[in-house]
């Protein structure tokens, strides 16, 4: 206490302290969170400041966290969209951005998801009716726009 840099001493331990309350911050982020719209269990890990998380159907945020913001992208695997044809929207990667609240306990992301249309063979009768083709085979995807989209995380 008496010391001539006891003042800057105790700076210093106040500057580590809110520096490990940050980091506590920062690893609290792993492990479970569910989405709070489609009950979607992720599953997260923090590499350094990196929040990294994925569901069961391969869904994965990958996002560098900056204080209380997230910026990075979304990876929507391809998805088997309709149960009356085999048509498959493929997989992409779009930026997402977003927030972690104070509390951290939910994460708010937004990013834009692809819109699809699919053709695919609709044939009457039995079997392949003559056409080479089978009721419900997929002729083709076509991404017809986006729209923003929100994920709320929540503990």
């Amino acid at each position: 206490p008496l010391s001539p840099n006891a003042e800057a001493v105790q700076t210093k331990v106040y500057e580590l302290e809110v520096l490990q309350e940050a980091a506590d911050k920062v690893r609290a982020m792993a492990g479970s969170w569910t989405n709070s719209s489609t009950r979607n269990v992720y599953e997260a890990v923090m590499d350094g400041k990196t929040f990294i998380a994925r569901n069961k159907n391969n869904f994965v945020i990958r996002a560098v966290l900056d204080g209380g913001s997230l910026e990075g992208t979304v990876t929507v695997p391809a998805l088997k969209g309709w149960t009356d044809n085999d048509c498959w929207t493929p997989e992409y990667t779009v930026p997402v951005a977003g927030k972690v609240a104070a509390d951290m306990r939910s994460i708010s992301l937004q990013y834009m998801e692809n819109r699809y249309n699919a053709s695919f063979w609709r044939i009457t009768g039995s079997g392949t009716n003559n056409t080479g083709h089978t009721n419900g085979e997929c002729s083709g995807v076509t991404l017809t726009g986006s729209a923003p989209t929100d994920i709320v995380l929540v503990r």
